[in-house]
């Protein structure tokens, strides 16, 4: 319960779209005239990472888990950690509106995934957000929704981290 109501995530989403069309109007923000929806649609680029690993442990445990390890828990056995899919909509001086979609499935979403009600032990919505650009100096851009991670060395997707495996302190 949110504040003696029951809590309405689609409640927050719309009072976000109004306060955003606000701001775009406050800043002057008009799309261009020759836009259209086809050309927002043919912007979005899609997206797929395929994450398996296998992990051959020498120790051979007998229970047939890695001791000491986070993502990376089955000895001796291929592991399906994750499969995302994605949409990408960046904004330009002609689209001045975008978003990013990723949601992914796997079992690297057991130790990764959000606590959301868009998440669960073999799924996630990694993140959405939305992209406005304002018509200040060259360009502001704006952003907001969630976000898998601001800042950081280490991400879900192995494919773009340094290392094969996870540290501990990612996990």
């Amino acid at each position: 319960s949110f504040g003696g109501r029951g809590y309405n995530p689609m409640g927050w989403f719309v009072m976000g779209g109004i306060d955003l069309a606000r701001l775009v109007d406050w800043a002057g923000g008009r799309f261009p005239a020759g836009t259209s929806i086809g050309q927002f649609v043919r912007g979005i680029t899609p997206g797929i990472i395929l994450d398996t690993t296998y992990t051959l442990n020498l120790g051979a445990p007998r229970n047939g888990e890695n001791a000491l390890r986070i993502f990376d828990t089955r000895a001796d056995r291929p592991m399906f950690n994750y499969l995302e899919l994605s949409l990408d909509r960046p904004v330009d001086a002609e689209n001045p509106f975008g978003f990013r979609f990723d949601f992914g499935v796997g079992e690297n979403s057991r130790i990764a995934r959000s606590r959301s009600s868009f998440s669960g032990d073999w799924y996630d919505l990694q993140q959405i957000y939305a992209r406005l650009r304002l018509p200040i100096g060259n360009g502001l851009t704006l952003r907001g929704g969630k976000f898998a991670s601001p800042i950081g060395s280490e991400v879900i997707e192995s494919l773009n981290n340094n290392n094969i495996s996870t540290s501990w302190q990612f996990g």
